[in-house]
């Protein structure tokens, strides 16, 4: 499909409805239309330009994301400049539809929305003003040439997905406002080579930090009370880490695949070390479980084929299945006693 006409008489395009249609490169909307919804034209990128009738007084979401083209439009409530179009009621900014290198946030927006710059690869630099309390979802997935960001003290929180795929981005400084980190909210952000989580941060969602393969070093504060599973699962070049005694477990996989860490303390805060918690850490040669612990999961050492030496206390009533498969360095003396109190399963 290369041209549409929607017909007069409709007042709403859906979510997503022509979303993804690479070939469209011109479509005419009504003035019976009053809303548009989010994705509605998102990752069409042959559609050049745009014009929005005065009709239409509620833009839902980013209808736009992912899109690089022109917008005409004359909204009492929304503004478009320099590629950026901005809810001014609500103070969003609701996409970024330009090829431009740069961009200057305006400084009336408090909240750059979901998948706001999704997919701006030609994005480089931006300049977030102090007036942006939160970075929603997916708000720059895959701006893979953004190569540095500078997140104002005012904002709150970063969305799930925020930063996924910013292969480029080397640094990033959290400011101490933050509290919580999204649900992948760097995942593959194969560049960045530090991070530092600021006292203020209560929660690392899931996955986080996924699949940042150029991180050496992690400081997380002590202010963190939960990390997601996979947080820093496939980090392969994290060395080492400190976890704070501010958090009671380990999840599923977080550590998964961290194949360079070599050193890990865990704190007497922990009570519970998840299913393939450490699984593949291939460089890891010796672990201390606190006596807090009173359970670890499925696979929870799997894989970890340079591991001699495990200290188990016995407030360890219960290891799952396969905990140690794999890890054929580990004492003899030790594997017996294992298999002693919690059965053969552990090394099968």
């Amino acid at each position: 499909m290369t041209s549409l006409s929607i017909p007069l008489g409709v007042t709403s395009i859906g979510n997503g409805l022509f979303g993804g249609c690479k070939s469209l490169i011109s479509c005419s909307i009504p003035s019976s239309v009053t809303s548009i919804d989010d994705e509605a034209f998102s990752r069409c990128p042959s559609l050049a330009s745009i014009s929005i009738p005065s009709s239409v007084c509620a833009l839902i979401g980013n209808p736009f994301a992912g899109w690089h083209g022109h917008l005409n439009i004359d909204l009492p409530n929304y503004i478009y400049e320099d590629g950026v179009l901005v809810d001014k009621v609500k103070g969003v900014l609701i996409a970024f539809c330009s090829d431009a290198s740069s961009c200057v946030v305006p400084s009336c927006v408090t909240s750059i929305g979901d998948s706001a710059f999704l997919r701006c690869g030609k994005l480089i630099s931006i300049s977030i003003p102090s007036s942006v309390m939160n970075i929603g979802d997916r708000a720059f997935e895959g701006c893979s040439r953004l190569a540095s960001l500078s997140i104002p003290s005012s904002v709150t929180s970063i969305g799930d997905s925020a930063f996924e795929g910013c292969s480029r981005l080397t640094s990033l400084s959290v400011p101490s406002s933050v509290t919580s980190i999204g649900d992948g909210a760097f995942v593959d952000c194969s560049s960045l080579t530090s991070i530092s989580i600021p006292p203020g941060v209560t929660s690392i969602g899931q996955s986080a930090f996924y699949g940042c393969d150029g991180l050496t070093s992690v400081e997380i504060s002590s202010s963190v009370t939960s990390i997601g599973d996979c947080a820093f699962g496939n980090c392969l070049n994290l060395t080492s880490l400190s976890i704070p005694s501010s958090v009671t477990s380990i999840g599923d996989g977080t550590f998964c695949s961290c194949r360079h860490l070599n050193f890990i303390e865990i704190p007497h805060s922990v009570t519970y070390i998840g299913n393939s918690a450490f699984e593949d850490c291939w460089n890891l040669t010796s672990i201390s479980i606190p006596s807090s612990v009173s359970g670890i999961g499925n696979n929870a050492f799997g894989g970890c084929s340079s591991l001699t030496v495990v200290e188990i206390p016995t407030s360890v009533t219960q290891i799952g299945r396969h905990a140690f498969y794999g890890c054929k360095k580990l004492k003899a003396f030790i594997k017996k006693d294992l298999r002693a109190r919690f059965g053969d399963e552990l090394f099968d």
